[in-house]
């Protein structure tokens, strides 16, 4: 009996090993996706399964980009990577009561233009150039998407 016990607490110490390494390499490759600073935010508004229809709804808004996505046609209205420029855009449209949705997307190799339109967004309070910063990373977001 004191032999059987012995295998099976072995066996348990064996296991218990196996998962420590499991949750280890597990908790790197969560932490590492969390923090990928190629994280690119979509701020959405609308989904269509009509391309007509997506783009009749576009003409809304100052900024927009129709971007067809499986079966489906969304419709944008900005994007950046930089948290502080998704705070303030959050803001920004929140202020003028839209109902939005941001859409997080990972990996994604952008230009060093993109860069610079997100300097410039961290540094404008102007509603005009925001929508034409905006139009231009959509532009350029469309540009590397393919």
């Amino acid at each position: 009996m004191k032999g059987y016990m012995k295998w099976v607490l072995g066996g348990i110490l064996i296991g218990c090993f196996f998962a420590f390494l499991f949750y280890h390499d597990i908790n790197k490759e969560v932490v590492a996706l969390t923090q990928n600073k190629n994280t690119l935010y979509l701020f959405q508004v609308g989904v269509f399964a009509q391309k007509d229809n997506a783009e009749a709804y576009a003409t809304r808004f100052n900024s927009r980009l129709v971007y067809p996505d499986d079966d489906y046609y969304r419709v944008l209205i900005c994007a950046t990577t930089n948290e502080e420029n998704k705070a303030k855009l959050d803001a920004y449209y929140r202020k003028q009561n839209l109902n939005f949705f941001i859409k997080k997307v990972l990996d994604q190799d952008l230009s060093d233009e993109f860069k610079k339109l997100e300097v410039l967004l961290s540094k404008t309070e102007n509603e005009a150039a925001i929508d034409q910063v905006c139009q231009t990373t959509l532009e350029t977001f469309l540009t590397y998407s393919k």
